[in-house]
């Protein structure tokens, strides 16, 4: 039995996401500042709310115009897979928080039903007074491609796959303002 269990480790192993800093927005030469971002479950369960635990240090206050926006896409096609998450990020904590004073908030975010493969998850922090990021990760979850891939395409690609996450985020947030 002992060596049956040793020939399948990888099936004992738990996968965990790890999110990455955004690049820069386009029109931008400095990325947004990277925010940690922990997932309940992880990995995410098609069609099961998701615990997002977003916290950091960023180098703006954080106000009541300082939303939380999260949304899953389709890295390949630029295709937004999800609505829109977006809510306070003080809700939990009271605002303002000063610029350089550590920060967290948690929500609970619907997960889409059918999850391509691969997909993306972008969650961002923005001053919408100003429609500055200023705040941002993402990832790119698969089983087919080597990770390590998808993020060089996401990066190295501008005209099909570098701001997809931005272009789906920005499309949605035109219908907010």
């Amino acid at each position: 039995m002992l060596s049956l269990i040793n020939a399948f480790p990888s099936q004992l192993q738990k996968r965990t996401t790890s999110f990455v800093q955004c690049p820069p927005i386009q029109g931008t030469t400095t990325p947004p500042t990277f925010i940690s971002v922990t997932l309940n479950p992880d990995p995410v369960v098609p069609g099961i709310p998701d615990k997002f635990t977003v916290s950091g240090i960023l180098d703006s206050d954080i106000t009541v115009k300082t939303k939380l926006f999260v949304f899953y896409a389709d890295p390949i096609t630029g295709n937004a897979i999800s609505d829109l998450y977006y809510g306070h990020v003080c809700e939990e904590t009271g605002c303002p928080i000063k610029a350089k004073t550590p920060f967290s908030t948690s929500v609970v975010i619907p997960t889409p039903q059918n999850l391509p493969n691969p997909y993306g998850i972008s969650v961002n922090i923005v001053d919408i007074e100003s429609r500055e990021v200023i705040g941002c990760a993402y990832t790119i979850v698969n089983d087919i491609v080597p990770t390590v891939f998808l993020h060089h395409l996401y990066i190295d690609n501008p005209i099909k796959v570098q701001y997809v996450m931005m272009r789906c985020w920005d499309d949605e947030l035109q219908i907010l303002f």
